[in-house]
């Protein structure tokens, strides 16, 4: 690869129980020798998802967002008294942690990475302790940050000068701005701004996000016993057993996440074919950010459906279908069609939930490997049905894939980009009287809009009568 091509190289980037696969019970015959759905395959990782680690740019970006984050939670942790209200009992026991202060999660961290770097996950950990009550009886303790304190000295470091990074040939990251604030959650937006003579054919600001959010390191040393609590793969148990050191992290509505044996998971244990087979499934799934369309198109319809496969849910149908599978050789389509199926049965099943405003629906959800719910989606049973035959459509497709003259076509319609448009042209029974659209950074009611336009065509009519009348009345 070629590192001074960054055109080439990061333009495309820019932009009941089922068992998961096949199995020694199951094994999916009708696919031996499918080498066009392989080769699609290949072809779809090789043109579409090999991501440039090595990049000099990716290497950039990665050394001065660490380096800025750290310098803000640092600065955050120095000042944690303020930032953290730790009168409640729950905190009595917490110690102030001086180990690994930031963890690095995510797919970039995983090398999982489909699209451009301009997403990062990371978690801070300004304390520790160590329990010693089993899981029942044990006191859930987590952080509740001050957000505005947070802002402050965000603040004081940006007066101070101390959130630029720069290099002579790139050209530099700077802190813009505190995004949002969604639950434990800090986002902050941070911005690529390349030199003239480097970016070549790119566009000269990229926008990067980071996510931000407060734990607590447990040190729990009855952990052999807590975790099939805490995870419901029983092979990951064990891996979690293996690198966990007795430790994990506790966040505000996550009372264990394993981010080290995930990590190390993804890095060291998961097969480069498995590996293949995740990021290709996430592209399948949700193609090139068309997840972001798929929610957009949620929103628009007043919010009362909704529908997201996350990574975290692709995740955790590798991490079970990699202690599942029983196909040894190096095919890719048996894993990917497998998994597909697994999320077919999930919507094949949907549960009738209650609406808070009172009401039915239906809901999709899955059990994560921190035995967390994960909601696939919420909507009418019809709309749910839809879900299910885009992933049909998806497996249908990519069984009867075969090459064409010309060569392979790589391009994918993903799930998340069929589900927007039966999403944008669903006409739901009890269809809200407004569409919400954007206009203008604001949000106008479409029909309102429809009414103002009706009501000056109607008087645009009118007075065009009006005048005819008077000028037939002249004429007699």
């Amino acid at each position: 690869m070629d590192e001074d091509d960054i055109t080439e190289d990061l333009s495309a980037f820019i932009t009941v129980h089922v068992p998961i696969g096949p199995t020694r019970e199951t094994v999916l015959e009708p696919l031996t020798g499918h080498q066009d759905l392989e080769e699609l395959l290949g072809n779809i990782y090789q043109k579409k998802l090999v991501f440039p680690y090595q990049h000099k740019e990716v290497r950039f970006i990665q050394t001065a967002i660490e380096t800025l984050v750290l310098a803000i939670v640092t600065d955050i942790l120095d000042n944690k008294e303020d930032i953290f209200d730790l009168r409640n009992e729950a905190h009595e026991d917490l110690e102030t942690n001086t180990d690994a202060i930031l963890c690095k999660i995510g797919s970039f961290y995983e090398q999982t990475k489909n699209t451009y770097p301009d997403q990062f996950d990371f978690v801070y950990v300004p304390f520790t302790t160590t329990v010693t009550h089993t899981i029942s009886h044990r006191k859930c303790v987590a952080l509740e940050p001050n957000h505005a304190r947070i802002q402050e000295r965000v603040e004081s470091l940006l007066n101070r000068g101390r959130l630029t990074y720069k290099d002579d040939v790139i050209g530099d990251i700077e802190f813009v701005s505190f995004v949002q604030q969604t639950g434990d959650i800090s986002t902050f937006r941070f911005h690529l701004n390349r030199n003239e003579r480097y970016k070549r054919d790119l566009e000269t600001t990229k926008i990067i996000h980071v996510d931000l959010v407060p734990g607590i390191r447990i040190i729990d040393p009855n952990l052999t016993e807590n975790v099939r609590t805490f995870c419901p793969v029983q092979g990951f148990q064990g891996h979690i057993l293996e690198s966990a050191s007795m430790q994990y992290l506790r966040l505000q509505y996550s009372p264990a996440v394993f981010c080290d044996a995930e990590v190390d998971f993804m890095q060291r244990v998961l097969s480069r074919r498995h590996l293949k087979v995740y990021r290709i499934l996430k592209y399948l799934i949700n193609g090139r950010d068309d997840d972001l369309d798929l929610l957009d198109e949620c929103v628009l319809i007043g919010g009362k459906s909704d529908f997201f496969i996350p990574s975290y849910a692709i995740k955790t149908a590798i991490v079970i279908h990699h202690y599942e599978c029983a196909d040894d050789g190096d095919n890719l389509g048996h894993c990917i069609l497998g998994i597909l199926q697994w999320f077919q049965g999930k919507f094949a099943e949907p549960a009738v939930v209650q609406r808070r405003g009172g009401g039915c629906t239906c809901q999709v959800q899955i059990t994560d490997i921190t035995n967390q719910k994960i909601i696939l989606a919420t909507g009418s049973s019809r709309l749910i049905m839809d879900a299910k035959r885009c992933l049909d459509t998806i497996t249908r497709d990519l069984l009867t894939y075969y090459k064409k003259a010309q060569g392979h076509d790589t391009g994918v319609y993903s799930f998340a980009a069929r589900m927007a448009e039966r999403v944008k042209k669903y006409d739901l029974d009890q269809r809200p009287m407004v569409r919400v659209v954007r206009h203008g950074g604001r949000a106008m009611a479409e029909s309102g809009s429809c009414c103002y336009k009706l009501i000056i065509l109607t008087c645009v009519v009118l007075f065009a009568l009006g005048l005819l009348s008077a000028i037939i009345a002249r004429r007699h």
